[in-house]
């Protein structure tokens, strides 16, 4: 009986040629249902065209892949192509699908197995790429991000990925994950990450978003063991965003979040955590502070029923190292619990000399350990603060728990607005 089972499993589809299968001219949302075989293409262009690929059987495993390394499989043009329950190899060397003009392409339950990847997945102008129900499956090589615009087109692109599953891979270049910094927004919903990781000697922003885009949706997903490199972490912010964190998960994280400075004359940041978890995430050691997050943005930062929890930093900052003074916080119903630092076991904030407008912490848990001073909260130098309010924070840690280094003045909780 398993002997049967190991040969049903085995590939031995035909490879068959995908070109002749698509008509010259093709109507309104021609559909191809493709049988249990290998399809394999060079350079198919598609011009003008809503086409359906869609395995007839997704238990047969149907393949499609690029025929020759110098060249994609799909050369769209204001094209809507949508593949459906599909392997998708592309070769290495070249993107899998490349676009000129808009383009919307959607894919849905597809499988993106023992890639070896050089360049983007997919390369258009502008439009959207959606994926639903992918999965990306162990011993890949990433070096090249999913999504990445070619040309030097203003109009939207964005990447929308929902239900997907990604697990163990390896990023080896300078290139994030999921999308290149010239995407205009993407949303990552109900997703999965795990075991994503970096390949020794490799220092790159970020192994899953590099974000100069306007807008980063992250919502009910999870992050588990996902390795930061040198330089960055889970989201790198380049120039101005909007990063909205919902319902999710980090887990055993390293360096999990880290974001650039904002460029002048653009839009100050607004960061908006929400029901969030981060457990038992830790600093690197180039990068010593900060053992959930790392923010060096001048943002706005709200954070509302946040927990973070088991946090810890070789340096200081257990569980979040702001190295700029945001222009606001507010936290409110969150739990710094179990978090370690040498210095700041909750947060630390660097010597900055910008002036805050509103410092709030409103309905606070906290329980953390340090080294040094600063169990809660550690100031580098406290800054110049317009509005502040504290309410209801309740802390079990010991020692100096608010604690300002250039004053060497401690605090504690008062309550008081």
């Amino acid at each position: 009986m398993l002997s049967l089972l190991l040969f049903l499993n085995c590939e031995l589809f035909a490879d068959v040629p995908l070109e002749p299968m698509i008509p010259a001219k093709t109507r309104f949302g021609e559909q191809l249902s493709l049988k249990a075989n290998t399809y394999t293409g060079s350079r198919i262009h598609l011009p003008l065209r809503t086409l359906l690929f869609r395995g007839a059987d997704t238990a047969s495993r149907v393949i499609l892949r690029a025929e020759y390394v110098s060249a994609p499989l799909f050369d769209l043009q204001n094209t809507s192509l949508q593949l459906d329950s599909l392997s998708l190899i592309p070769n290495n060397g070249s993107a899998f699908i490349v676009g000129n003009g808009r383009n919307e392409i959607t894919m849905v339950s597809c499988v993106h197995a023992y890639s070896i990847r050089d360049g983007a997945f997919v390369e258009i102008e502008s439009g959207s790429l959606n994926i639903t129900h992918n999965t990306f499956l162990g011993r890949s090589r990433y070096d090249g991000p999913f999504l990445a615009r070619t040309g030097y087109s203003k109009d939207a692109l964005t990447l929308l990925m929902k239900l997907c599953s990604v697990n163990v891979i390896t990023m080896t270049t300078l290139a994030p994950l999921l999308a290149s910094a010239d995407v205009s927004s993407i949303q990552i919903i109900d997703c999965t990450f795990s075991a994503i990781q970096i390949s020794p000697g490799a220092q790159r922003p970020a192994p899953v978003v590099e974000s100069s885009m306007t807008s980063v949706t992250i919502n009910g997903s999870r992050f588990v063991n996902v390795e930061g490199p040198l330089s960055g972490g889970i989201v790198f912010g380049l120039k101005y965003l909007n990063l909205n964190i919902h319902g999710s998960f980090f887990t055993n994280c390293t360096g999990t979040t880290s974001f650039a400075e904002t460029v002048k004359g653009q839009p100050i940041p607004n960061y908006n955590f929400r029901e969030t978890y981060f457990t038992d995430c830790h600093s690197l050691d180039a990068i010593p502070n900060g053992g959930g997050l790392v923010i060096s943005t001048y943002c706005q930062m709200t954070m509302n029923s946040v927990t973070f929890r088991g946090c810890k930093a070789k340096g200081k900052g257990g569980a979040i190292a702001f190295t700029d003074m945001p222009k606001s916080l507010n936290f409110t119903s969150c739990s710094f619990v179990d978090n370690s630092a040498t210095g700041g076991g909750g947060l630390y904030f660097a010597k900055q000399t910008r002036n805050v407008d509103k410092f709030e912490m409103m309905i606070m848990t906290w329980s953390n350990t340090v080294d040094g001073n600063g169990t809660d909260i550690l100031f580098e130098m406290m800054p110049n603060i317009s509005g502040s309010n504290f309410t209801m924070n309740k802390s079990t840690s010991k020692g100096k728990l608010i604690y300002d280094e250039r004053t060497k003045r401690m605090f504690y909780w008062t309550n008081k607005s």
